[in-house]
């Protein structure tokens, strides 16, 4: 087996085992009723909130900012072997979504985060909080090995634009 494929196999192992937590953590991602709206009073702290938790709680520095009022980033560093050699991966995302709309339109309450036949449903899947999966939020085994690792990765939700925008 090569060194490549002993590592994916090990981070899919790992995936695996972790996975009812991985599970817990999108529900409750998807349950964040993050939608930006400063009428309602509704912002994506929630869900910013429970990211910054799980990238803490694998060893990633955190830290929060503003980029506006009520409009959190959250910024994550995992240092690897070599830090210093000033390479680094960043991934970069939202964690709000777009108004659900009427409510009755759904088959489910938009934020439920019901797993329904190895699916999630709810708003905010078939975007960002879907595609987080694909990113930092993979579970504990796709955490790089800091051994390796000659930079740092630093996932985070970093909006260049300010003010009274859908994060779109």
């Amino acid at each position: 087996m090569t060194a490549i494929a002993a590592r994916i196999a090990r981070a899919l192992a790992s995936l695996r085992a972790d996975e009812a937590a991985l599970e817990r953590f999108l529900v409750a991602f998807v349950q964040a009723a993050s939608v930006y709206d400063p009428l309602a009073g509704t912002t994506e702290e929630p869900a910013a909130r429970l990211v910054q938790k799980l990238l803490a709680g694998w060893g990633w520095a955190t830290r929060r900012e503003e980029v506006a009022p009520d409009r959190p980033n959250v910024i994550a560093t995992l240092r690897g072997a070599r830090p210093d050699n000033g390479r680094r991966l960043i991934v970069e995302g939202h964690t709000d979504v777009v108004t659900p709309g009427d409510p009755a339109a759904w088959t489910d309450p938009p934020f439920a985060g019901i797993v329904r036949d190895g699916r999630l449903y709810g708003r905010g899947t078939a975007d960002m909080k879907g595609g987080r999966r694909g990113g930092p939020l993979r579970g504990p085994g796709d955490r790089p090995d800091r051994r390796g690792l000659r930079g740092h990765p630093r996932p985070g939700d970093r909006r260049r634009r300010r003010g009274d925008d859908a994060g779109n």
